[in-house]
């Protein structure tokens, strides 16, 4: 259905008031004409003769007007282009107002806003602690197990190593809250600059809590955080503010703002700001293996009897048959500041395969004693299955995603089964050390059926494959530009729409920001080094390792080091950006089926819920798309983990000092345009302007003039023609018009069926060419058939010039 806009209400106003013009008058003067008598004075026909040849009638009913033969041919045209331009008018008068449309829209001229902070209404508000200034802690481990000084600490730590263990104390004890200095140096970059952007020290826990431990802090309680699943944002697919961040659930990242809105901008408000986002980069190869199994049903009589799989077997899709027998482990093409994922992610698929065939004894190792070389011998084929045992040790649910951090869990139990059921003899003494060289991260695909039958039902005997990919994974810190749209209705985050998000553009590698980081003797293992936006003046600071680049990458890995799960049972140190990042990305990797439920923030393997089963059946049916669900679920971790504390009030809303001017488009209420509906206005305005031109040029050479026009609508005025005719002696076309009527207005003048005559007032009308008796005292001058000419004495009167 088409919108009535204002232009179609103006539009379907004016057809009305056309419609009323033409059908007034002729409705008009169609009671006129049965208003006028044969016999009228000659005033009469002069005005009732201007209207009814004004009509339309005379077209209408073909009258003499209307005829155009013996019409001098520049009269013909004349004549002609009166009614069309008139009827050009009507139609420019109906369709010009169609074009016409009102709408809010962006004004052109940016105006410096005032903003003041918005509450959210989801759960993450509710979940998110309210901010107590507790300060930033951690601790430093030396060698192992013994708390050392962290930087710029002072605190005295004593080892004392016998060679058998080692004894540790604190001479002053051991302070776990994070020095000033540090705090001044890792918040350089954006403390001045009156930026939205944040910092290190602007990333906070959302949960906040205090725990104790008596050798830290003199016994007294330290700040920590705590970690808790608020929303799973897998199934959004868009991209929403919540409190202290913008989620981006299309690409898995998050921004930090501590989310504030313009005020006085009733009809809405466009800006954009500079936020830091912290974002996982994952790259994943197809391994071109599958896990293939088949669906069983247990007796419904066996009180223990679920649906469980069998037949399961490792399949070479291309894998094993087509390996490439370059060995890519010793390639490192790793940038600074980039690692190369895609290189890595290929490098554990070609260890995890060349593995899985020196253990199923699809190919040799190189050995020069028994004359045997890697992979000379390939004992498989495309589509080729091996059996393998599902995994004792973590009952993998092959019927959900699988997120697998041991690259030799689908195969250990294949050559080590305890009950003698031995599959492969495993010949060349493959352990889980060799599959611990590649330190990827396996997914297992959501299983497609390969038999007829419903894609998302496990049938009793119904067969599946599942798709292993090899995935390496990294997390940055970044700038993007963040476009928002508020409509001004309400002061809350549900009105506040994130339309884009962008890189930041940057003019040269100078107006890059400068990233540093704690650059000590401790190992990851021993320290979680902080990180942050530096003023350039400190690019060549002490023990700060720095770089000039778009993004940060940080230090750490998902198999250990400075990683720490987030554990929803266990409070961590008060430096949530150092431990979320990698934290997040560790959880997700070391994630099993087999863990308590009650631990786990959430189904990640959609175990449980079909509609995220779909989605991730879909995601994990190419090595393109596979790497997505790694970056949704750090997404899910990392929002429920930390939230970020500025905005463009400043730290907390509340530092005026560190607060950013910015500048919006207000949404303002315009009437539009559109110029096609125009045309008929501009024809006219062409019309108008030939007018224009032939009007002046007629007065210049003097064709036209007042005069002249008034002289032509006396020789026209029907009353004055017959009163000339029937009257010379007081009637002509010279007098003036209030001379005529005063004289001859009055005078009767009388039409009939051929007639026409002259008679005193109230006279009878004739309708005979033979005067009828006692008419000698009235001229009766007969209309002559059409073809004869009329003779009369008075005929010349007719042709008075002026």
């Amino acid at each position: 259905m088409v919108e009535l806009t204002v232009g179609y209400a103006a539009g379907i106003i004016a057809f009305g008031i056309v419609v009323a013009q033409l059908w007034c008058p002729t409705a008009l003067t169609f009671i006129l004409a049965g208003q006028l008598r044969d016999r009228e004075t000659a005033a009469t026909w002069t005005v009732a003769g201007k209207f009814l040849q004004s009509s339309f009638w005379p077209s209408l009913l073909q009258a003499d007007s209307a005829k155009t033969r013996g019409v001098r041919r520049s009269i013909f045209l004349t004549t002609l282009s009166i009614p069309l331009i008139a009827i050009l008018v009507s139609i420019a008068g109906i369709v010009t107002p169609l074009g016409l449309y009102e709408r809010d829209e962006l004004d052109d001229t940016y105006v410096p806003a005032t903003f003041q902070y918005a509450s959210d209404s989801s759960a993450f508000y509710s979940g998110t602690s309210r901010r107590r200034g507790l300060p930033f802690t951690r601790t430093c481990i030396y060698p192992s197990a013994c708390y050392a000084p962290c930087p710029y600490t002072a605190d005295v730590e004593v080892f004392v190593d016998d060679g058998l263990s080692v004894n540790c104390s604190s001479k002053y004890g051991t302070n776990t809250t994070v020095p000033n200095v540090l705090y001044e140096i890792y918040k350089s970059g954006t403390k001045d600059r009156k930026t939205t952007i944040s910092n290190y020290f602007d990333i906070e826990w959302r949960q906040l809590t205090t725990q104790y431990n008596r050798e830290l802090n003199n016994g007294t309680p330290y700040a920590s955080g705590s970690f808790r699943l608020l929303q799973s944002f897998a199934l959004d697919d868009s991209i929403q503010a919540v409190e202290g961040l913008v989620v981006d659930s299309k690409n898995g990242r998050i921004g930090l703002r501590n989310h504030t809105l313009p005020v006085g901008h009733s009809r809405g408000v466009m800006w954009s700001e500079d936020l830091l986002f912290l974002e996982p980069e994952v790259e994943c190869v197809d391994t071109n293996t599958t896990i293939d199994f088949s669906i069983s049903v247990g007796s419904v009589s066996d009180a223990s009897a679920s649906i469980s799989i069998s037949n399961v077997a490792l399949t070479d899709r291309g894998g094993f048959v087509n390996l490439n027998t370059t060995d890519p482990s010793k390639d490192q093409r790793n940038g600074l500041n980039k690692p190369d994922l895609k290189t890595r992610a290929y490098q554990s698929a070609w260890l995890t395969n060349k593995n899985s065939m020196l253990l199923m004894n699809i190919t040799d190792p190189t050995d020069k004693a028994n004359g045997t070389t890697l992979f000379s011998r390939i004992d498989s084929k495309v589509d080729k299955t091996f059996r393998i045992h599902e995994p004792q040790d973590v009952q993998t649910d092959y019927k959900a995603l699988g997120l697998i951090d041991d690259f030799s869990a689908h195969l250990i139990d294949s050559f080590a089964a305890d009950d003698g059921d031995q599959i492969y003899s495993n010949t060349y003494g493959v352990t889980t050390a060799d599959f611990d060289d590649a330190t990827c991260n396996i997914i297992r695909g959501v299983p497609k059926r390969l038999d007829d039958g419903p894609g998302a039902i496990f049938e009793d005997g119904s067969k599946w494959s599942s798709p292993l990919y090899t995935c390496a994974s990294a997390v940055k810190a970044t700038i993007k530009t963040v476009t928002f749209f508020y409509n001004g209705t309400q002061e809350t985050l549900d009105n506040l729409v994130i339309q884009k998000i962008e890189d930041k553009k940057y003019r040269d590698e100078k107006d890059m920001p400068l990233w540093g980081i704690e650059d000590w003797f401790y190992t990851l293992d021993q320290m979680q080094p902080i990180w942050g936006i530096l003023n350039p003046a400190l690019e060549d600071f002490q023990n700060i390792s720095t770089i000039r680049a778009p993004s940060f990458y940080m230090v750490g890995s998902g198999e250990g080091g400075a990683a720490q799960i987030l554990d929803t049972q266990q409070p961590l140190m008060n430096t949530p950006g150092s431990i979320v990042p990698i934290g997040a990305m560790q959880t997700i990797a070391t994630y099993s089926s087999s863990m308590d439920f009650t631990v786990l923030p959430f189904d990640f393997t959609a175990k449980n819920s079909l509609s995220l089963w779909m989605k991730w059946k879909t995601l994990s049916s190419s090595a393109d798309t596979v790497s997505s669900i790694m970056k949704l679920l750090w997404t899910d971790m990392a929002s429920s983990a930390i939230v970020g504390t500025k905005g463009v009030l400043g730290a907390g809303n509340d530092d005026p000092d560190d607060a950013a001017s910015i500048n919006v488009l207000p949404v303002v209420h315009r009437v539009k345009y559109r110029w096609a509906f125009g045309i008929p206005a501009f024809m006219v305005l062409l019309c108008m302007g030939i007018i224009f031109l032939l009007t002046a040029a007629s007065v210049v050479t003097g064709q036209s003039s007042v005069s002249a026009l008034g002289h032509r609508l006396k020789q026209v005025a029907a009353g004055r023609v017959l009163t000339t005719i029937f009257h010379p002696d007081s009637s002509n076309f010279v007098m003036s018009p209030s001379n005529w009527s005063k004289i001859n207005g009055g005078k009767v003048m009388e039409m009939t069926h051929g007639h026409a005559k002259k008679g005193g007032e109230g006279g009878p009308p004739f309708s005979s060419e033979t005067p009828p008796p006692g008419s000698q005292s009235q001229e009766y001058f007969p209309l002559k058939p059409q073809g004869q000419q009329l003779h009369d004495r008075h005929l010349d009167d007719i042709h008075v010039s002026r």
